[in-house]
């Protein structure tokens, strides 16, 4: 703890010099706090100002900050001014008391002070600092603490006025002008708080009274200060001069091209010289010069030329240099283009995109003007058609330009029709039927329906098997544009299973008319009878009348492959919506029940 409080003695003792500048800092605040958040430098356990603070003389402050259960037991203050203020831990200050909430010493500045430091350790600083941040540390007036306000900047002036004049004064030595007239003519002085403060210019140093009629150069310091003591000084030369000026000769406006680009040095040799009723030829001073850097720049630039006489007799002429352009844009390359109608581009944007320039302006800066135009109520028509168009630049030059442009038609015809079909197993589509149901058009071209051809046919060869087939037809216009377009066709299985059981019993849906040729291949496919076998007689058939009507039914019938005949008896059950139909899983049950003579489910298979 000795080391750290004669460490703090050091840093005050460097702290101790003059400083010159003026901050917010040597003034009081605006509001409660003293302390500033972006004055201080922060150490490892606390904190310290980084530039000493104004503070009242004769007056008692109070600095507050945060208690034992935040900071810690061990907390040191420093506060020094014209004299130490502060300088140990709290502990063992009288005028300082713990708590643990807040903590706060209080102490009476002296009648010399002008501005104090504050130096502030603690054992927790840091943990605290990083939790909470800045805050509960308040230096007041007073002698009790008030509740923690955030610091407020003294509304100062801290800028010095602003002289507004120029540090040369030239006078004619004929004139016999005073200083006081020529200050109050020529300086001005303006304060960012205290506005026009000329009247308020002192003069430090003068070597021009006295030489009124001397030709030469006088330095005359002068001074002024604002209400906020803010100072500022000038330095004015005072030129005393020949009053009778020489004479520029050349004319006042001078044209010149964009592509001569002269140099200034050009420019005045060409065209202007100077000289005096009582001398030789003069040298000429460009005193502004708004052309250099800009030659060959189309615009008017001004151009301020001067001569001065031995005598300091000066003349100043205003000259204006104009460059101009005369030369027109022209068009690079061919004249000719070719229009996609897929483009839809307009006439303006085909103009864009020939290569045209101007010696001067750019691209965009060329205006388009379009004199005869045959092409755009003709663009969705193929053929070849005739354009005129005028081009100006900025300068007003012109050109003129026919263009031929070559409409193309690109864009494929356009089929339309359903993409998606659905047919069962048991039907077939009609291609031409699919074909004629197509909306055809195309953007220049009659087309047909009768010219639609089949790039790509998967359903003709495969029309009874399940599944989705792909057919794609192409129609092609009179520029070679083909457009293709893809019908899926579905092919579904949407009739009911015939099911056979133990050689003996038909189960059929009553929504399917079971015939004698379905009988006879649900025998065959059982491998009740031979592929050879045909029904030869039926002896009964119940079923006949019967087939929508759920129920079961006895059918008799003999059966010849050409060498012998036997008979056979059947039962055909019709289900209908609400009996239970045999799942696989009762049909193989019912099967074994029997001995598992045999059973096969059979599609129906219905010829249109």
């Amino acid at each position: 703890m000795k080391k750290l409080i004669i460490m703090l003695i050091v840093v005050f003792m460097l702290f101790n010099k003059d400083v010159f500048a003026l901050t917010i800092y040597d003034f009081l605040p605006a509001g409660v706090n003293y302390l500033d958040e972006e004055n201080l430098s922060y150490t490892n356990n606390g904190f310290m100002l980084n530039e000493p603070i104004r503070v009242k003389p004769n007056t008692t402050y109070t600095f507050s900050f945060p208690g034992l259960d935040l900071l810690g037991n061990e907390t040191i203050v420093m506060i020094s001014g014209d004299v130490t203020y502060i300088n140990e831990e709290v502990n063992n200050v009288i005028n300082c008391e713990l708590d643990y909430e807040i903590s706060h010493c209080t102490f009476t500045t002296t009648s010399n002070v002008e501005k104090i430091y504050l130096h502030f350790e603690a054992t927790r600083f840091y943990e605290f600092d990083s939790y909470y941040g800045f805050t509960n540390f308040q230096l007041e007036e007073g002698s009790v603490y008030t509740n923690y306000e955030q610091y407020i900047a003294p509304d100062v002036d801290l800028m010095p006025p602003s002289f507004n004049s120029s540090g040369i004064y030239t006078v004619a030595y004929t004139a016999n002008e005073n200083i006081a007239v020529i200050i109050d003519s020529h300086i001005n002085v303006i304060d960012n708080c205290d506005g026009d403060i000329s009247d308020s210019i002192i003069i430090l140093e003068d070597n021009y009274t006295g030489y009124e009629t001397s030709i030469g150069e006088y330095l005359v310091k002068l001074k002024v200060t604002d209400s906020s003591g803010n100072i500022a000084t000038f330095d004015l030369i005072i030129m005393v001069v020949d009053d009778v000026p020489p004479l520029i000769i050349g004319p006042d406006t001078i044209e010149i091209s964009c592509d001569d680009s002269l140099g200034l040095n050009d420019i005045i040799n060409l065209y202007y010289s100077a000289n005096d009723g009582y001398e030789s030829e003069l040298g000429l001073l460009v005193s502004t010069d708004e052309y250099s850097g800009f030659e060959g720049i189309i615009g008017e630039y001004n151009l301020i030329l001067e001569a001065t006489d031995t005598s300091l007799n000066k003349t100043v002429k205003n000259v204006v240099i104009s460059i101009v352009d005369k030369i027109a844009p022209v068009i690079n390359g061919n004249l000719e283009y070719d229009f996609l109608m897929s483009s839809n581009n307009s006439l303006i944007e085909i103009i864009n995109s020939f290569e045209y320039s101007d010696n001067y302006y750019g691209k965009s800066e060329i205006q388009i003007e379009i004199i005869y135009d045959d092409f755009s109520e003709n663009k969705k028509i193929v053929g070849e058609y005739y354009t005129k168009i005028l081009l100006r630049d900025l300068s007003n030059n012109e050109s003129v330009y026919d263009i031929i442009i070559n409409c193309i038609d690109d864009i494929p015809p356009v089929l339309t029709n359903s993409t998606e079909f659905m047919i069962s197993s048991e039907n077939e589509i009609d291609l031409s039927n699919i074909v004629n149901a197509f909306i055809v058009s195309d953007n220049c071209d009659e087309l047909l329906v009768s010219d639609i051809y089949i790039i790509e046919n998967l359903y003709s060869n495969n029309k009874t098997s399940v599944g989705s087939k792909r057919i794609v037809f192409g129609l092609r216009d009179f520029s070679d544009n083909i457009a293709t377009f893809t019908i899926n066709i579905s092919v579904i299985d949407n009739i009911p299973p015939i099911i056979y059981i133990d050689s003996y019993i038909i189960e059929v849906d009553n929504t399917i008319n079971l015939t004698n040729d379905d009988i006879l291949r649900v025998l065959k496919q059982n491998n009740e009878v031979g592929p050879e076998s045909v029904i030869s007689n039926i002896s009964v058939n119940e079923y006949q009348e019967m087939t929508s009507i759920p129920g079961t039914y006895l059918l008799s019938l003999d059966l010849s492959d050409g060498t012998e005949t036997i008979s056979k008896e059947l039962l055909i059950k019709v289900n209908g919506d609400n009996e239970k139909t045999y799942s696989l899983k009762t049909i193989i049950t019912y099967s074994v029940t029997l001995s598992f003579v045999g059973f096969v489910i059979v599609k129906k298979i219905i010829s249109k």
